[in-house]
């Protein structure tokens, strides 16, 4: 019969407060997730017709070569050297097949 009346508010809240639905290590890891969530929410991407999204100036590399080794460089110039070499050749012999 007890067991059929309802509880007071008093009583209630004691039973809320005796209940531990999560330990600080499970606190502290919702907190965490709820903050990446946060970070990683959908955002608006301003376009130029709202005036939020400005246009920088285009960088220019100070590097120099464009930051390309000189090794690098050194191999393009040798392939378009053997490129022009073949080009010359096929011009100055005709290909004649019979």
């Amino acid at each position: 019969m007890a067991d059929d009346m309802p509880l007071s508010e008093q009583e209630k809240q004691e039973a809320f407060g005796e209940m531990n639905l999560a330990g600080s290590s499970d606190v502290d890891r919702m907190i965490a997730e709820s903050e990446k969530r946060w970070r990683n929410r959908p955002r608006m991407i301003p376009t130029e017709d709202t005036g939020d999204f400005k246009i920088s100036e285009p960088r220019v590399c100070q590097l120099p070569n464009g930051g390309v080794s000189a090794g690098v460089i050194a191999q393009l110039q040798r392939n378009r050297a053997l490129r022009e070499a073949k080009k010359k050749e096929e011009r100055q012999e005709p290909n004649i097949e019979l």
